[in-house]
C-alpha cells in the first residue's frame, strides 16, 4: 500500500539514514522521468475511459492485451467505432490486428521511428501550428535537430519503409485527438528515456496534451507503482518528487519531518546485481517478498546470501526466501490490508481488510514503525494507517487535500481540489489546472542517435515480453509443501529463417 512504502523510505531515510529505498518493478524509471522533466508530473495524463473519445491511437511497445487489458478494451471499442490505431512494436501483438497500420521497428530503435515520424509531421505542415507556438519554445532549435533525420536513413536504420512511416505520420497528425499509449516492454534501446522523450515530442507536435481524447499514458508493470513514486519509494526522488540533489527541497522536508535527509541518491533495483556482487551490501530488507521478488533477483539473492551480514524478509508465506533469512516477519495479504493504492491514471482507491480487524496483525508499516521506536527514532508515531496517509498528504503535493474518509466509496484522482470532488482527470488543462502547461523546452529532449546492438558474434536480439495465456503451452499446478504453484513452459519465439 501507499501507506507501507511511506513508512518505508521513511524508515530508510531517518533510520538507516540512506536513500537506498526501491520498488521491485522500478527497473525502468525512465518510463516516467521524462514525463516530469518535459511536461511537470511523473504521471499519465488522462483517465483510462477517456481513451473512448480519442479519435486516434499510437501503441508502442506494449502488449497492452497481455499486460494492462483494462487499457485495451477502451481502445478496441472506439476503433470499432472508426478511431484509428497505429502500431509500433517490433513483435506481433493482438491489436496489431486492429490496427490501420503496424510498423515494425528493428529492435533498439524505436526512438529513430518516432524522430522520423515526427520529421514526415513538420516536412508537410501537419503539426499544431497554434500549439506549439503557444505551449512550446525553443522550436527553432528542435526543427534543427529533427531534420538530421533524414528518412531515407531513418527507413535504412529502422527497416521500415519510407511509404510506411509517411502513412504513419499522416493518421497520427490528421486526427483530431490522439492519444499516446507506451511501455517499455520488449526495449533493447541503452536508452530508454530518450525514447519515452521522443514519444512526448509526438505528443506535443501534434497538439495532444491537456485535452480529452490524447494525452501519454505509460504502461507500468507492477501494482501501486504510481503510487509507489508519488511518495518517494525510490533512491533518487523523496516524497512529492522532491529530488534528493536539492538541497531547498531537502530542507523542505527536513522542516515537517524534523531530522536530517540523506543528501546522495541510493542503491536501487537497478544497481542491486552489482551492489550485492561487488558485496556492497550488507543489509538487505525484503518486504512482501511472495509478490513482487522476481524469479531472477531470488536467483540472484540466494547466490550472493553469504556476502550479507544481515537478510530480514517480510512474508506471508514460507519460501526460498524466508529460508535463507536471519529474521522473518510475517506480512497479511492484501486482503487483511487497511490502506490505499494508487493506479496508472493517478486514481487514489481505499483498501479495506475483508476480513474484520485484528490487532494482533500487524501491517508492514507498523513493524517498521516498532523497530524504529525501538531504536528511538522520532517520526513513526503512527496509530493507524489515515494517519499515515494524513502525513503522506502533506509532504506530498499532488495528494494535499485529500484524506482517507473521503476516499471510502469515491476514488479521487490526484492533484485534488475543493470544487472537484473526484479530481483531476485530465492534466495540463487549463481550466482545471492550478500549474497551467508551461512552455516546454524541446532542445532539452537531446534526441537520440542509433547504437547497434548486434555484431558478427551475437547476431540476435532479444524482445521479452509477457504471454498472458496460449493454449499450446503446457501448464501444471504443483505442491511446495503448503502452497501450490503454477508451472509454465517458457517459449522462444524465432523467425522461421533464423530458425534454420
Amino acid at each position: 500500500t501507499n501507506e507501507d512504502n511511506y513508512v518505508a523510505q521513511k524508515f530508510s531515510r531517518l533510520v538507516t539514514e540512506s536513500n537506498n529505498i526501491d520498488v521491485s518493478t522500478n527497473a525502468y524509471p525512465e518510463l516516467v522521468s521524462p514525463l516530469q522533466e518535459t511536461l511537470g508530473f511523473q504521471a499519465g495524463t488522462n483517465s483510462i475511459w477517456d481513451l473512448e473519445n480519442a479519435k486516434g491511437f499510437v501503441v508502442l511497445t506494449s502488449n497492452l492485451t497481455e499486460d494492462q487489458g483494462v487499457v485495451s478494451i477502451p481502445i478496441k471499442k472506439a476503433v470499432k467505432t472508426g478511431s484509428k490505431l497505429v502500431v509500433i512494436d517490433p513483435r506481433e501483438t493482438e491489436l496489431t490486428r486492429y490496427s490501420d497500420i503496424w510498423l515494425r521497428p528493428k529492435p533498439g530503435t524505436e526512438a529513430i521511428l518516432v524522430c522520423g515520424i515526427i520529421r514526415v509531421i513538420l516536412d508537410e505542415s501537419l503539426d499544431d501550428h497554434e500549439f506549439l507556438s503557444e505551449q512550446c519554445k525553443n522550436l527553432t532549435e528542435f526543427k534543427n535537430d529533427i531534420w538530421s533525420y533524414d528518412l531515407v536513413k531513418v527507413s535504412e536504420v529502422t527497416s521500415v519503409s519510407q511509404a510506411g512511416i509517411q502513412q504513419a505520420a499522416r493518421i497520427i497528425a490528421k486526427t483530431s485527438t490522439c492519444s499516446y499509449i507506451y511501455g517499455l516492454d520488449s526495449l533493447t534501446s541503452k536508452y530508454p528515456g530518450e525514447y519515452v522523450k521522443s514519444i512526448i515530442n509526438l505528443a506535443l507536435v501534434t497538439g495532444n496534451i491537456g485535452k480529452s481524447g490524447s494525452g501519454l499514458f505509460p504502461m507500468f508493470h507492477g501494482a501501486n507503482q504510481q503510487g509507489s513514486r508519488d511518495i518517494g519509494c525510490t533512491p533518487d526522488l523523496l516524497p512529492g518528487y522532491r529530488k534528493v540533489s536539492s538541497e531547498s527541497e531537502r530542507k523542505t522536508l527536513e522542516s515537517i519531518w524534523g531530522s536530517k535527509v540523506p543528501n546522495e541518491a541510493g542503491i536501487g533495483i537497478q544497481q542491486l546485481e552489482d551492489g550485492l556482487k561487488e558485496g556492497n551490501i550488507k543489509v538487505l530488507y525484503l518486504m512482501d517478498a511472495d509478490s513482487f521478488i522476481s524469479e531472477n533477483d531470488v536467483d540472484l539473492i540466494i547466490r550472493h546470501r553469504s556476502k550479507l551480514e544481515l537478510l530480514i524478509v517480510h512474508s506471508s508465506f514460507s519460501n526460498k526466501l524466508t529460508e535463507i533469512a536471519d529474521l522473518v516477519i510475517p506480512s497479511k495479504l492484501f486482503a487483511e490490508k487497511n490502506g490505499t493504492y494508487t493506479n496508472l491514471e493517478r486514481r487514489i482507491q481505499l483498501l479495506r481488510t475483508i476480513f474484520g480487524e485484528d490487532e494482533s496483525l500487524y501491517e508492514d508499516w507498523q513493524w517498521l514503525s516498532k523497530i524504529a521506536f525501538s531504536m528511538n527514532v522520532d517520526g513513526f508515531s503512527f496509530n493507524n494507517s489515515s494517519d499515515v496517509f494524513a502525513e503522506i498528504a502533506s509532504v506530498t503535493g499532488v495528494y494535499s487535500g485529500i484524506e482517507h474518509k473521503q476516499l471510502a466509496g469515491n476514488h479521487v484522482q490526484w492533484p485534488w481540489f475543493v470544487d472537484k470532488e473526484e479530481g483531476t482527470s485530465i492534466l495540463y488543462e487549463e481550466s482545471t489546472h492550478k500549474f497551467k502547461l508551461s512552455p516546454i523546452n524541446l532542445k532539452d529532449n537531446h534526441l537520440p542517435d542509433h547504437v547497434s546492438l548486434q555484431s558478427k558474434d551475437r547476431p540476435y536480439l532479444y524482445a521479452p515480453g509477457r504471454i498472458l495465456h496460449d493454449s499450446s503451452r503446457k501448464m501444471t499446478i504443483e505442491k511446495f509443501g503448503k502452497i501450490n504453484k503454477l508451472k509454465v513452459d517458457q517459449v522462444i519465439e524465432m523467425n522461421r529463417e533464423d530458425g534454420q
